[in-house]
């Protein structure tokens, strides 16, 4: 029972990382650099060219996918509904590997954590009694 609760509590915690992660890069958005070169001519002078750089946030509306994901697998976890949980956690792998260099590098590790902690979790594992 205290291996379980651990286990529970501890997936709990990732799908909230993922869910809490999801509103930010929704709201907020994921980081942005970028430059720009800008020449200007003058028929008295020589011409100029400006650079400007710009960091900043670019709210991502992909993130509501993980969003979901993270929201199945808690929901599945409180209402013991194995399906939900391993529904999310599949939705999370497969948004992770479509988006490995992007977004889905930030989601990988933590739907790898859940799809171990799901195994090991005997309410959602497919060897419990």
């Amino acid at each position: 029972m205290n291996q379980r609760s651990w286990i529970f509590r501890a997936a709990l915690v990732v799908a909230g990382v993922i869910v809490a992660l999801s509103i930010f890069f929704t709201v907020v958005g994921l980081p942005y650099s970028g430059a720009s070169v800008a020449e200007i001519c003058s028929a008295v002078s020589s011409c100029v060219e400006t650079t400007t750089y710009q960091n900043n946030f670019v709210p991502t509306s992909l993130a509501v996918v993980p969003l979901l994901a993270g929201v199945l697998v808690a929901l599945g976890l409180v209402e013991k509904r194995p399906i939900l949980s391993w529904v999310g956690t599949t939705l999370l792998l497969g948004f992770s590997f479509v988006g490995l260099f992007s977004i889905g590098l930030l989601y990988m590790p933590f739907a790898i954590i859940l799809v171990g902690l799901l195994a090991a979790n005997p309410v959602t594992s497919k060897t419990s009694t």
